[in-house]
């Protein structure tokens, strides 16, 4: 028995010993990791870089030079009037065309849609003609509201998009390029605003007007060269390579202020000051190297990378996979934009000539365009002709030509061979 109690004792005080250790060794931790914390956060301010959200947006811009104002209006429309939500998640299905080969009604479905909703295309108009300004008074409390108004600005993208696939339908090419044109700068809107979610909604909302706008339009009727420029300035303005640090500075800020951020670094878990010195590393390895190329973007990590951090380091391992595949999700869209451009400069050129180019340089030259370039090669895209048309395309995140042939798996990059393609051969 007596043995017993020395055995319990002895591991009582190994115990309390051990724990005295871990309490000593996290507080002197605690105060490492907070002073490297802490100096990090006194680099930035010295630097002038923003720390809360004031210093981030600067100066208020006047309600009636501020796009975001008049999408509020609309979100808080569609939130109170269940016909117009409904109508916009409805119309995301006509955009498919697989979807409408299945189900051909959806074309006056389409159709009624518009005709009860023509106040949001008035509005949309008057945000991206008369509201050159884009800026929103962040609140983290509101995150999840912020989130919602981006779901409804996509759906707008798509609204206009249908409202162009039904004209074009209808013979009016001139009034189809139009709403293409508000399509493609509804997408480009919240170009002011300094948050990752909104750079990503822009990568989307061009995607959309893309793919789901203009490619669709071009097979319902032929366009002119004046139309075709129309919309290759909007889409080579829309410049997707840029605006990513912006994001990425505003994600910090977000960091900085969240008040739940700010109780874990005031509680006493050393490992908090860790990862939130490691998360500024790493926001700010991706501002350094935002306008590096894809292939040095690739080679520091920039890209597809969601290993960055050690596992223990929660919300830092957590959140680089988003910016990593946000930084390439950069490449892609631009890609597709640039492929856009010179797929509408083959149809400029055709239009005026009554064939296509035997290379996109001779449609440059002719056209007097100058097209944008491959952004993850850096060199011109690539072109040629094909079947009863032509394929324009970009060598994709393996920076290898592989003749125009896509892989299924484009989306799976870096890892995936073939190319980015706007395939008009058949």
């Amino acid at each position: 028995m007596k043995r017993l109690k020395r055995v319990v004792l002895f591991v009582v005080k190994s115990v309390a010993v051990l724990i005295l250790v871990l309490v000593v060794v996290g507080g002197i931790l605690r105060v490492v990791w907070g002073r490297q914390y802490e100096a990090q956060l006194s680099a930035l301010k010295a630097k002038g870089e923003p720390l809360t959200f004031e210093q981030l947006r600067g100066a208020k811009i006047p309600d009636s030079e501020n796009a975001a104002v008049v999408y509020d209006k609309i979100y808080r429309q569609q939130s109170s009037q269940p016909q117009i939500k409904r109508d916009l998640e409805r119309i995301g299905w006509f955009g498919n065309p697989d979807e409408r080969k299945k189900n051909p009604k959806l074309w006056s479905e389409a159709e009624q849609i518009l005709a009860r909703n023509q106040a949001l295309l008035a509005q949309m108009k008057e945000a991206v003609v008369s509201r050159p300004r884009y800026q929103v008074l962040y609140d983290p409390k509101l995150q999840d509201d912020y989130y919602a108004r981006f779901t409804t600005m996509r759906g707008l993208v798509r609204f206009a998009c249908a409202d162009a696939i039904l004209k074009a339908r209808a013979g009016k090419m001139n009034e189809a390029v139009e709403s293409l044109d508000l399509a493609c700068k509804t997408a480009n809107v919240t170009k002011g605003d300094q948050m990752v979610i909104a750079y990503l909604f822009r990568c989307a909302g061009n995607s959309i007007a893309l793919l789901g706008g203009v490619f669709q339009v071009l097979q319902l009727g032929n366009i002119s060269e004046p139309q075709a420029k129309r919309l290759f300035e909007t889409i080579n303005s829309a410049d997707l390579m840029t605006g990513f640090a912006e994001g990425m500075r505003g994600e910090r800020v977000f960091f900085l202020t969240d008040p739940a951020n700010s109780r874990l670094m005031a509680s006493p878990l050393p490992l908090a000051y860790a990862d939130g010195s490691a998360y500024l590393r790493s926001i700010q390895k991706q501002i350094d190297g935002s306008s590096l190329s894809w292939k040095d973007a690739k080679s520091k990590g920039l890209v597809a990378s969601e290993d960055s951090a050690p596992s223990y380091f929660g919300f830092t391992t957590l959140m680089i996979p988003v910016w990593t595949h946000g930084n390439e999700r950069r490449f892609r869209t631009q890609a597709d934009n640039a492929c856009a451009c010179g797929f509408l400069a083959v149809q400029a050129y055709r239009a005026r000539f009554g064939a296509y180019p035997a290379t996109l340089a001779d449609a440059e030259s002719k056209l007097g365009w100058t097209l944008p370039k491959d952004p993850f090669s850096g060199k011109d895209l690539l072109y040629k002709r094909q079947g009863k048309g032509f394929v324009v395309y970009s060598v994709g995140p393996d920076m290898k030509d592989d003749g125009g042939t896509e892989s299924d798996k484009a989306y799976n990059y870096p890892k995936a061979s073939g190319d980015l393609v706007w395939d008009w051969s058949k």
